[in-house]
């Protein structure tokens, strides 16, 4: 079981991991924490092991619920849904009274494609964005270590991870909710998606 430390903060950026079966972030240690760290005792460190010490800068930024993300080249547009469309009307009225969900989402949106292939990746909530900016000293200092860290792994926790599992984090997105949605071969100008409060309701 991970550390409560751990989980408390998250993934975090010097962690050291590996995607597992379920597609989730499978953490072993933290290069910027000491062995002795609370979050590196569960499935301890390589032998040998120092933390990186660097003086860690790192770029933050947040942005307002309602956020989405996409390529700009998919020429995309949102609109506010309006109450006629909202589900959940009286819920969903004393959900924005009580702040449960962000004036900024409202009812919710709709997004319309003009391409025949796009991707969407939309935050209601808030959202915390931190990066790295010492990419070097990680690159040098995980190409010194990668093979220890390789035996620690496969031969002390027991796993059977193949060259180029390993993943060094060195950059972290965070927020309490989010949607995602893809499509491809379709008629160009044919595809809206939505993205109704009411969902938040469910998840929340």
């Amino acid at each position: 079981m991970l550390p409560l430390e751990y989980r408390k903060q998250g993934v975090s950026i010097g962690d050291v991991g590996a995607i597992n079966d379920q597609g989730g972030f499978e953490y072993f240690f933290n290069i910027l924490l000491p062995a002795h760290h609370p979050c590196n005792q569960a499935g301890g460190v390589p032998d040998g092991f120092t933390p990186l010490s660097v003086n860690l800068r790192k770029e933050e930024g947040s942005t307002s619920p309602g956020t989405h993300i996409t390529n700009p080249e998919w020429d995309t547009c949102r609109t506010r849904l309006g109450y006629h469309e909202a589900e959940m009307g009286n819920e969903l009225h004393a959900a924005l009274r009580t702040g449960k969900i962000p004036a900024e989402v409202g009812y919710g949106f709709r997004f319309d494609f003009k391409s025949s292939e796009g991707a969407i990746l939309i935050l209601p909530e808030e959202y915390i964005s931190e990066d790295n900016l010492n990419e070097d000293d990680f690159d040098n200092y995980a190409a010194a270590n990668a093979i220890s860290w390789y035996t620690h792994i496969n031969n002390v926790l027991g796993r059977r991870l193949g060259g180029n599992s390993l993943l060094l984090v060195t950059g972290v997105d965070k927020t309490s909710a989010w949607g995602v949605a893809s499509f491809v071969h379709a008629e160009k100008g044919t595809v809206n998606m939505s993205m109704r409060a009411a969902d938040l309701l469910v998840i929340t």
